[in-house]
C-alpha cells in the first residue's frame, strides 16, 4: 500500500521540495451527461461514474488542462507539488492567505476554461 501511495507522490518526503504540502486541494467535480460525453470525454479526461451513477472528472487533469503543471508556483510561496498538480506546497514566504488565493485563483481559471466548478478539500473555517 505505502508503495502504490509513493508511487503516486501521496506521501511526504523528508526533504526536499514537497515534503510541506496541503494535500490534495480540489474535490473531482461532478459534471453532467453533456459535459462528460461530449467535452470532456473527446478530450482524454478521466471521467468516470460514481457508485451513485454521478459522473465525475479528474480534478487534477482539469488543473493541467488550464496551465498548471507539477512545479508551478500559484501564488508567493505556494506552489503544486513537483509529482501531482492537485497537491500544493508551502514554500518560503507561503502564507494561508496565500493558500487562499492560490485555491481561488485555480478554481477561476478552470471555470473560466470549461464551465465547472472546483470546490476545495480541505473546508475553511
Amino acid at each position: 500500500m505505502l508503495h502504490d501511495r509513493a508511487a503516486r507522490g501521496l506521501l511526504l518526503p523528508e526533504t526536499g521540495h514537497d515534503h510541506r504540502q496541503a494535500g490534495s486541494c480540489f474535490l473531482n467535480p461532478t459534471v453532467t451527461d453533456d459535459q462528460a460525453a461530449r467535452n470532456l470525454g473527446g478530450q482524454g479526461a478521466p471521467v468516470y461514474r460514481t457508485s451513485a451513477q454521478a459522473w465525475r472528472v479528474s480534478a487534477g487533469w482539469l488543473l493541467e488542462a488550464c496551465g498548471y503543471q507539477p512545479g508551478t508556483e500559484v501564488t508567493r510561496g505556494v506552489h503544486c507539488s513537483t509529482r501531482r498538480t492537485l497537491t500544493l506546497t508551502a514554500q518560503d514566504q507561503a502564507t494561508a492567505s496565500g493558500f487562499r488565493a492560490a485555491l481561488e485563483a485555480m478554481a477561476a481559471s478552470v471555470y473560466a476554461a470549461t464551465g465547472i466548478a472546483l470546490h476545495p478539500e480541505p473546508v475553511a473555517v
